[in-house]
């Protein structure tokens, strides 16, 4: 594949997922680092959102297209942006706190989303608390049928302080 071909199926993907970020996720300012952050697209990191850097997307995102023979290796991809990283922000700078994420997308359909199993791990456990919270709220509204979405907002925060 020529070399444009590869760059402009890679600039695709990166756009293709800071759309999604937008549109499905709802990170509405996230863009290419391309577009918002010289720094960050030379440390590898290809997402990014407009603004602040500490209020960024919580993840370090590396978009790869293509690789139907050499596949990218998540460990050396991660180690290069730990790498670029350190020599870019300062030891204690909140960015080197965020989880990497390698997003692969093969032969332009099947799309992979990568990360640490640690991460992996705290993910799943993530969706099991969020479910476990979305059923706790529908057992509360069965017992008390006559409660409205503002009483019940009122009494969760009432609950908090």
């Amino acid at each position: 594949m020529s070399g444009n071909k590869s760059r402009n199926k890679g600039h695709n993907l990166e756009r293709l997922i800071a759309r999604d970020l937008r549109e499905v996720v709802g990170y509405n300012k996230a863009a290419t680092s391309r577009a918002v952050s010289k720094l960050l697209d030379d440390c590898g990191v290809d997402i990014a959102v407009l603004g602040p850097l500490v209020e960024s997307i919580p993840y370090l995102i590396q978009a790869k297209a293509g690789y139907e023979k050499r596949r990218p290796k998540p460990d050396e991809l991660f180690d290069y942006i730990t790498k670029q990283l350190q020599k870019s922000f300062p030891k204690d700078h909140q960015i080197h706190s965020k989880p990497k994420v390698l997003i692969h997308e093969l032969n332009g359909k099947n799309r992979f989303f990568t990360v640490s199993y640690k991460k992996g791990l705290q993910l799943l456990k993530s969706e099991k608390k969020l479910l476990n919270l979305k059923q706790e709220i529908v057992k509360y509204f069965l017992k008390h049928p006559k409660l409205t979405i503002p009483a019940f907002a009122k009494n969760i925060m009432d609950d908090s302080n």
